[in-house]
Formats: structure tokens, sequence, C-alpha cells
């Protein structure tokens, strides 16, 4: 009986001090565990424990040479400035079979997210995470932005934004966090000598922009509970920004892809859902 007291004494004492939020805190060790978790998952800094960094250095050596041969300078560490020319690079080689980008990306985004975690101050006694990857760097969604017609003349340069929200459905999994990017692009109506690649004059050029990221599955086990979050890994995302022909009608769309292939569409709603839901058709070929 003294001990319930005793208890409910310090409960009281806890209570006038700090008020009810940070007694929670106190008491609810997990809890506290759980919410530096999903803060985690949301950061967006780039930061690699120097072991991790040292690994991807020699594992990843081809891909980084192309980056050099690429953009003229060298990476012989990776930080905030050099991760930018890699994602650049491994958004546009994605397809290329002689290198392993994808790999190279995922393995960023899982010691990115991993290093995150263990800078965490989580109690000894667990909880235990295990992050893996769920899908693989690629296209994830898109945006158009905007349309010029013909003979319009090019802007100034704009921005625009390519968001996937939080709660969205992405390889069969519901995302925990959303993951935004923006990127620059110019535009500039079709001139009269341009075509589309199936011969048709183009009504319309669109700019549109293209989300790329890993995303990844965290497993988080506390004794014999385990619960399961999807998430982008925000600070290896990154967005690309693309234009091509258009010939736009009542009731069809055509629109130019890479390597000389002009889709058709139902009618140009169906072809901005396209580009927004399913990204890859229009870049299956670069």
């Amino acid at each position: 009986m003294k001990q319930k007291i005793s208890l409910l004494a310090v409960c009281a004492v806890l209570l006038s001090l700090f008020g009810a939020g940070c007694l929670a805190v106190v008491l609810d060790p997990g809890r506290k565990a759980e919410e530096q978790l999903a803060a985690a998952r949301k950061e967006d800094v780039f930061v690699l424990s120097p072991a991790d960094a040292r690994s991807v250095l020699e594992q990843f050596a081809p891909e980084l040479r192309f980056v050099e041969r690429q953009t003229g300078v060298s990476i012989d560490e990776l930080t905030g400035e050099t991760l930018a020319l890699i994602q650049t690079q491994a958004a546009r080689e994605q397809y290329n079979g002689s290198y392993r980008f994808g790999e190279l990306m995922d393995t960023l985004a899982v010691f990115c997210a991993g290093h995150r975690v263990g800078e965490l101050p989580l109690p000894a006694v667990g909880p235990t995470v295990t992050t893996t990857v769920q899908e693989s760097f690629g296209p994830l969604r898109g945006a158009v932005f905007a349309q010029k017609s013909t003979g319009e003349p090019e802007g100034q340069t704009q921005t625009g934004t390519v968001s996937l929200p939080a709660g969205s459905e992405l390889a069969g999994v519901d995302l925990e966090t959303g993951c935004d990017k923006t990127v620059s692009y110019t535009l500039s109506g079709p001139g009269p000598d341009e075509f589309l690649y199936n011969g048709q004059p183009p009504t319309h050029r669109m700019a549109y922009g293209v989300l790329y990221g890993t995303v990844l599955k965290q497993e988080v086990q506390d004794g014999g509970d385990v619960r399961t979050y999807y998430f982008v890994e925000q600070s290896t995302a990154c967005a690309l920004p693309y234009t091509t022909l258009l010939c736009l009608g009542e009731g069809c769309a055509w629109a130019d892809i890479p390597h000389g292939i002009t889709l058709n569409f139902q009618d140009p709603l169906t072809l901005k859902a396209t580009v927004e839901i399913d990204p890859r058709q229009f870049l299956i070929c670069e």
C-alpha cells in the first residue's frame, strides 16, 4: 500500500512541475522513441558515417567515375554538392545496363536513413530498427508544369514542384510521409519546322517534372510488437525537368517520348494523369 501511495505522490509532483504532456514522455519512453523515429523518417539532410561513405566510394567507383566524366567534377567525398551531381546522372542513366546507378542510390538511401537512426538517443533496451529497400530508385511521380502553343517565345526561367503526398499508394504500399522536390525549367512553343515523331504538326510543347527516389521499408520491433513504415528517403530523392511536343485535339492527344516514339492518349486529361501517376511511360527509352 505504501508503494502505491508513493507512486501517486511522485506523479502528483511531476504533474505540478512539468504538466501532463511532459509526464507522458517521462513515463512512456517507448512513445518518445516512436516520435523520434517518425521525425527521422521526414528528415531531408544527407549525412553518412565515415565507414559507409568509404564503402560507397569503393563499391561504386565505376559509377562515380562516370559522373566525374559527365560533370568535370572530382568526387573524392560524398557531400550535398556531389550528391546533387550523382542524383542527376542516376536519374538520366537509370536504364543504362552498364552501370548500377539504381543500386548506388538505394545504398545511399539505406545508409543515410540508418545513420540518422543511429544518431538518435534511443533506449538501450530498444526498439530495434531495420531499414531495407521496398522499391528501388526510379521515377515515382510526375507533374505537368505548363504548356505553350506554337510560336510562343521562350519565357523566363520558372520553377515547378513535383509532390508525392503523405498517404499515397506506391508500389503496393501506403507511404507514411510525403515528398516534394522543386526544379527550374524554361519553355517555348513549337517552331514552324518541328514535327512529332509520327509526322503530325505539334500544337504545344509541354514542360513537366519527374520525382525520383527510393522507397524504404522500416520495421520497428519493440518486444514482441513489430510496426512497419514505408517512406521515400528525402535526402536522396530528386526531381528533373523535361519538355516534349504535343498535338492536342478534340477527343485526342499525342505526345512524343524519347527515341522516336509518339504515344496516343484518349484526351489531354488522360495525358496529364499519365504524367502524374505513371511518368515511367515518358522515360522508359532514355
